[in-house]
């Protein structure tokens, strides 16, 4: 009997945010993401090299959430 493999479809991989762009994507300095951060008010992050980073939709899932707490 002969298996024969197929290659898998593309695999997209999702970016990952370090701080600074997470900031520029809210529109707020660092600063305000660290004191979200230590306030439990921001998501947790997953970690990579050692450094804080976001997922896309992490940070696009969090600010949804926002803008519908403030409606």
């Amino acid at each position: 009997m002969t298996t024969t493999l197929t290659a898998p479809a593309e695999i997209e991989v999702e970016p990952l945010l370090t701080i600074p762009a997470v900031a520029r994507r809210l529109g707020v300095t660092t600063m305000t993401l660290y004191r979200w951060r230590a306030a439990g008010r921001f998501p947790e992050a997953d970690v990579a090299a050692g450094r804080p980073r976001w997922l896309v939709s992490t940070i696009e899932n969090w600010i949804r959430g926002a803008k519908e707490g403030a409606k």
